[in-house]
């Protein structure tokens, strides 16, 4: 098996078209995205067998460690990590790319996983440690998607629109600087690290980004717009990326009324599974339980925190004078 390091956009998106399956976090589009945002550079690993047949690739962002010559690899945020082809043996494949990332000089590599790509590993240590769940709507569209809802979830959508509440459909995020207005309000209101305070200019690059379709809905209330949502289709699969709604509205169920109307266009376009995330730190909490009120299919979510260079993350975290435990923070040396 030969693993190769990428960086251009052709090969990257030839790669992901070979495997067939993956999301937007996967793409180039988005790790340039992030590149752009400060949080490293883009690298593919792509692991293939001698025919040339792609056999897996895990997406990572390079981020040098100053003073030294090695780097660490990271994912962009969200659900990222790898991809395996059909039939192969993900535990191989797995072994041959962490081994091509320390030829490479990385030391660590951290990365969430994404709960629908995950299975195809079947050793529990190598999917990371498992830190919460993520809601996903299987989305059936020759059934009626609100009555997979809980009760109360029902009972608030459909008085929400009795009460005028008016859902409508960006597709080609034309109002998006009055999204960004209403994310960074939410994110302010809830004292969100400044990290969560995405610009304008993020928001942006993703919107005309050509590796997935991006669009927002908005619930506007007596001509005030009171919520808003991204949501980001690639594939079958849509994700819930980012949300705001006004606290001065916060009765009106307006983010509800918004999945819902996300999941009855999912069924019109063909959309198989829509994910709606977890908690907050992965948590079991109100946001958590909010997102179950759609659906009660839990994936689990993992994160790996792999050391690929022992001998120099020992040093590091020497040097650096901190403890090279793996739970907390990772890389520790980078606290």
């Amino acid at each position: 098996m030969d693993v190769s390091v990428i960086s251009d956009s052709v090969r990257w998106k030839d790669v992901l078209n070979e495997l067939g399956k993956f999301d937007f976090v996967h793409t180039y589009d988005f790790h340039k995205v992030s590149e752009d945002n400060g949080e490293g550079e883009p690298l593919l690993f792509v692991a293939t067998d001698a025919d040339g047949r792609v056999m897996g690739c895990w997406p990572t962002l390079k981020r040098e460690i100053l003073g030294t010559e090695y780097v660490d690899l990271s994912g962009v945020y969200g659900y990222g990590g790898p991809l395996f082809a059909e039939g192969v043996e993900a535990g191989l494949v797995l072994v041959a790319l962490w081994q091509r990332m320390e030829e490479f000089g990385a030391v660590s590599l951290f990365s969430r996983m994404h709960p629908l790509f995950v299975d195809g590993i079947e050793g529990e240590a190598e999917r990371g440690e498992q830190l919460g769940d993520v809601v996903v709507i299987d989305v059936k569209p020759d059934e009626p998607h609100l009555a997979s809802y809980r009760g109360s979830h029902r009972r608030e959508i459909v008085s929400a629109q009795k009460k005028g509440l008016i859902l409508e459909v960006d597709w080609d995020c034309a109002e998006l600087k009055e999204f960004v207005g209403i994310y960074q309000g939410a994110m302010r209101d809830l004292n969100a690290r400044e990290y969560y305070l995405f610009n304008e200019a993020y928001f942006q690059k993703i919107a005309v980004a050509e590796d997935f379709k991006v669009f927002i809905i908005f619930a506007t209330f007596e001509e005030v717009k009171v919520a808003a949502s991204m949501f980001i289709i690639t594939n079958d699969v849509m994700q819930y990326y980012l949300s705001g709604s006004d606290y001065a509205y916060r009765n009106l169920s307006a983010s509800k009324a918004i999945i819902a109307k996300a999941h009855e266009l999912a069924g019109e376009l063909g959309i198989r599974q829509l994910i709606l995330g977890g908690g907050v730190g992965s948590e079991r909490d109100s946001l958590f339980k909010f997102k179950a009120g759609f659906s009660d299919n839990f994936k689990p979510f993992y994160v790996v925190k792999k050391v690929l260079s022992e001998q120099v993350y020992q040093a590091l975290c020497k040097a650096t004078q901190v403890s090279p435990d793996t739970s907390g923070f990772f890389p520790p040396y980078r606290a």
